[in-house]
């Protein structure tokens, strides 16, 4: 279990949502999950105005190189329920790994546990995503929550853990492989000849 710090009683501690866990992803649609956190408030309801969270991606080696952490794209967090939190936002950078999404909307998280979700549409063409690359969302809440302040006392917070705290590594796949499609007969009705 993550420690927990701030400068006042009022407390923030982040740490994976376990239902967000490791699946395969799909290419060029939107809305695909990319990873989970439980943030624990306690104390006061704490306002959040800045998020950043590092992109960890991995290049299929029989594939097109060039894959960039840029190729992540309307990247949104949402709750539970899917009502949008923040974003949407694209992720800015090259490379296969670094800071990559920022989040500049302002999250009151009210006391409690909110379980957040961030997902996001893996670019399809030519020198982006194709099937068996990864992709894994990381972010370290001490350094990259900031702007946190207590919404009753106006005291400045610093969430827990000083530490990552990781998503599940999601595997990309063409939309194709992803989306299931259930055949259902256009006449259900049998028949049969006695003989």
């Amino acid at each position: 279990s993550a420690a927990s710090t701030s400068t006042s009683s009022s407390k923030m501690t982040i740490s994976p949502w376990t239902a967000i866990s490791a699946q395969n992803i799909a290419i060029g649609v939107f809305d695909q999950p990319l990873g989970g956190w439980q943030v624990q408030v306690e104390g006061e309801p704490i306002s959040v105005n800045n998020i950043k969270f590092n992109l960890i991606l991995g290049e299929n080696l029989g594939g097109t190189i060039g894959l960039d952490i840029n190729d992540v794209n309307y990247s949104k967090l949402v709750d539970e329920n899917g009502k949008v939190l923040a974003g949407p936002v694209d992720a800015v950078g090259s490379g296969l790994s670094g800071t990559a999404l920022t989040f500049v909307d302002e999250i009151v998280f009210p006391i409690g546990v909110t379980n957040i979700k961030l997902v996001g549409r893996m670019a399809a063409g030519t020198a982006a995503f194709e099937s068996n690359d990864t992709a894994q969302v990381v972010t370290k809440p001490s350094s990259q929550w900031t702007s946190v302040t207590g919404t009753l006392t106006g005291v400045s917070i610093t969430p827990s853990p000083d530490s990552a705290v990781s998503g599940p590594i999601m595997t990309v796949k063409d939309a194709a492989s992803v989306t299931s499609v259930k055949v259902t007969p256009t006449n259900p009705t049998a028949s049969f000849l006695e003989i």
